[in-house]
């Protein structure tokens, strides 16, 4: 499992959103400002150890996710993916550059794998984003 907090994935983090990374009560807070929107992503330690949780604030939203495990920092996409996993389901948080956010919840993990040309349209998008990931065989 990956650690979400350690130094390296915070700076990979930090630098795909363009920001700094500041250390707050035993997390970190990234803030993303852009001319016409901003958010703030902080990630803090899970409670029993295992992964961690976010937090995105924005100005007209609230988004967790907790049980992160696993984090993509793309700065060729300028998209950075957490995500967390339980008995074949997947949740998603996609935070861009640009300050915008997605959340994708509870998708199945098969559809990850899936031929998306077959998929119903309100499938695709999350089915896609998460594809990305690095995620164990459910078959």
């Amino acid at each position: 499992m990956q650690n979400p907090l350690d130094p390296q994935t915070i700076a990979a983090v930090a630098s795909v959103l363009e920001s700094d990374a500041v250390e707050i009560d035993g997390g970190v807070r990234i803030e993303v400002q852009r001319a016409t929107q901003s958010l703030a992503l902080e990630l803090h330690p899970a409670l029993d150890g295992a992964g961690c949780t976010a937090t995105i604030y924005t100005a007209q939203s609230l988004i967790q996710l907790q049980q992160i495990t696993q984090v993509f920092a793309s700065a060729e996409l300028g998209e950075v993916i957490l995500a967390s996993s339980h008995e074949g389901r997947l949740s998603g948080v996609v935070i861009e550059q640009h300050a915008a956010c997605a959340m994708y919840a509870n998708l199945d993990q098969k559809l990850t794998e899936a031929d998306f040309t077959t998929l119903p349209p309100p499938l695709v998008m999350g089915s896609l984003a998460l594809s990305l990931l690095e995620l164990p065989d459910v078959r």
